[in-house]
């Protein structure tokens, strides 16, 4: 039987990928084959003659076949890195994304001058961003809250080491028997189906659409606001992620209830504004 070597593996995945018309072949080829010798990147380049056994080169042949098929890699190994975290992602599951750490980084900020902060999720997805904070945060309450059965699956496999953390199944428009909230965060589905139109074929094929899609541009804005004008204490604060088309009305979050003002708006790396920050303060005080 013909030497079938780490470099052969290297090679031949990069080939195969390239072939189905993924944008990055040699590093997907690199980081499955990573994946299925079990050992850092690095040592692959220093051990490119080793010889694959039987085992190891079916292994590699399967993770191969699922990226092939635009399977994305975070699914296939099971793990994405955020922030300053492993979470675990898989099917039913929105990865988390590089973009929602600054919505993590600002509510550190804000939460470091707070004693034993509460901090609720709206829509917590995988837990990632209640993880980061747990982490983070020596005492603190975690809330986070979910309508789907799969996104809440992956949740308590990330936060089931997270003592102080309470999952809840269901719609927080419903769930406004939680009071005394420090600060809550936000990252709903706020891309639009034109937009959706445009995205790669990685999240089309196999990331949930439900917490991607939105119908209405602040629908989901203004539900998690009137959460937050019961649940949020006076002079808390409301975090939100948001896309290019909330980007480009900003100034609706002021419109959206007399009960909170526009404190912040952080952009990312690309200049882009991906965050804004309002803060809960009395009726009265409110613009007039």
């Amino acid at each position: 039987m013909k030497i079938f070597t780490i470099k052969d593996a290297l090679l031949t995945g990069s080939k195969i990928l390239q072939n189905a018309g993924l944008k990055k072949p040699l590093r997907d080829s690199r980081i499955l084959l990573s994946f299925a010798l079990k050992i850092d990147k690095s040592e692959l380049m220093v051990k490119l003659e080793k010889k694959l056994n039987f085992k190891e080169k079916k292994s590699w042949e399967k993770l191969i076949k699922r990226r092939a098929k635009f399977e994305p890699i975070q699914y296939i190994t099971g793990i994405q890195f955020f922030y300053n975290t492993e979470v675990k992602v898989g099917k039913g599951c929105l990865i988390p994304r590089a973009e929602t750490e600054f919505l993590v980084e600002e509510t550190l900020k804000i939460t470091s001058n707070i004693d034993s902060p509460v901090i609720a999720d709206l829509g917590s997805g995988s837990g990632a961003i209640l993880k980061a904070f747990g982490k983070e945060i020596k005492s603190c309450l975690l809330l986070g809250i979910d309508n789907n059965l799969d996104a809440l699956y992956w949740s308590k496999e990330n936060l089931k080491d997270e003592k102080k953390c309470l999952l809840i199944s269901g719609d927080y428009e419903n769930e406004t028997f939680l009071k005394n909230i420090d600060v809550i965060v936000c990252n709903p589905p706020y891309i639009t189906k034109r937009e959706y139109k445009k995205l790669t074929l990685e999240i089309k094929l196999y990331e949930p659409k439900s917490s991607l899609i939105t119908d209405e541009t602040f629908y989901f804005y203004e539900k998690a606001t009137r959460f937050a004008e019961k649940s949020l204490k006076s002079g808390g604060f409301l975090l939100f992620e948001i896309g290019s088309e909330q980007a480009k009305r900003w100034k609706h979050f002021q419109k959206i209830s007399p009960f909170f003002i526009i404190h912040k708006r952080i952009k990312d790396y690309g200049g882009k504004l991906r965050v804004v920050v309002l803060k809960k303060i009395d009726n009265h005080c409110c613009r007039g």
